[in-house]
């Protein structure tokens, strides 16, 4: 027996083999209306990103919440709006800023502390395009998206949008190793 017969077999054996659960489903849908939910709210409280505001108001504000991190007691810190309000969506991709603050840098400190993102973003891109198109196609994607100049720019201007990326492409590298989510493994990393 072939392996496309072997395989319509064991879908005609067991009916649910094929199809996503609905458990996973709803669990799947309930985050992407979260986070569509999140984004919306976010562009209407503020305004969407543009290159003309962006890099000052970035800056301004992590020296901002790295102020009162270093300054508040831990009673007076209110999480939701150091983290969420006052930060670029998704609010995760400030932190390396904030801690390069905190631990006692400067701009540049800034700076060197979003390349941490680079790695992420090279390993969510590669596991991604392996998973679709295979060994030498995520070599290529990996080299075209470093030749890119969105990941240049990060080496002399503070902007969270390369953790924003990383943050993106580990999301959907970790949706294609979960089958679908139907590998525990791969759907927790999601």
């Amino acid at each position: 027996m072939s392996a496309p017969a072997r395989e319509a077999q064991a879908v005609a054996d067991n009916p649910q083999s094929g199809t996503l659960s609905r458990g996973p489903l709803a669990a799947l849908l309930s985050l992407c209306i979260a986070h569509i939910a999140l984004a919306f709210r976010w562009i209407c409280e503020h305004e969407l990103p543009s290159g003309t505001r962006d890099e000052f108001f970035m800056v301004a504000e992590t020296f901002d919440i790295a102020w009162q991190l270093q300054t508040l007691p831990l009673q007076q810190l209110a999480v939701h709006p150091l983290l969420i309000e006052k930060s670029y969506y998704p609010p995760l991709s400030r932190l390396p800023g904030v801690a390069a603050l905190l631990g006692g840098g400067d701009y540049d400190a800034m700076i060197m502390a979003q390349w941490i993102w680079i790695p992420v973003l090279v390993a969510g891109t590669y596991w991604a395009a392996r998973h679709l198109l295979g060994p030498w196609a995520s070599i290529a994607a990996v080299s075209l998206l470093l030749a890119g100049p969105g990941v240049h720019d990060t080496f002399h201007r503070y902007e969270p949008n390369l953790g924003a990326l990383a943050l993106s492409a580990c999301a959907l590298a970790a949706w294609l190793h979960s089958k679908r989510l139907h590998e525990r493994r791969g759907a927790l990393l999601l």
